[in-house]
């Protein structure tokens, strides 16, 4: 028994070592495609930039030891996040994500700072319907709102929450 648990926890788990600190003056910014993350002067940081809807399969990129970084390519919308030994990661959510013209056809768990979803919520996409298909589970997790406009649906078989 005592070869098979560890009582402090995975070894891959970083243990704080002293009182965490924060990264106060992080800051995310973006060009275009490109997205510049600084770390608010905190050196020999990790940030890593990631493809929100599909866990970093469309864009992953991670950059080690360093207090800022511009990434190239970005697909919207991304999350951010920054750690540190001793420090309490920094993570950036989408700001607004747009569901629109699509049909969902998987398990999702989409969190964001506002969400809006029906036939018709930006301009950036082709009109068009938001169906959540039978055998679907999607949870809408937002800090401030969730919208769901005129041409937004859930299937019979479908399990759907807006939080």
């Amino acid at each position: 028994m005592k070869l098979s648990h560890n009582l402090i926890g995975c070894p891959e788990t970083e243990l704080w070592t002293s009182i965490p600190a924060r990264f106060i003056s992080a800051s995310v910014s973006e060009s275009g495609n490109n997205v510049t993350v600084n770390t608010g002067g905190v050196a020999g940081s990790t940030i890593c930039v990631m493809s929100a809807f599909d866990n970093g399969s469309s864009y992953y990129q991670k950059m080690e030891n360093v207090s800022s970084g511009t990434f190239t390519n970005v697909v919207k919308p991304y999350l951010v996040t920054i750690t540190k030994h001793n420090y309490i990661p920094y993570l950036k959510n989408p700001d607004n994500i747009y569901f629109q013209n699509e049909f969902i056809t998987s398990s999702k768990y989409i969190y964001g700072v506002n969400i809006y979803a029906g036939s018709n919520v930006t301009s950036s996409k082709p009109t068009g319907d938001v169906i959540i298909k039978s055998g679907s589970n999607v949870v809408f997790n937002a800090d401030n709102e969730v919208n769901l406009n005129g041409g937004f649906s859930v299937e019979l078989g479908a399990s759907f929450e807006a939080k």
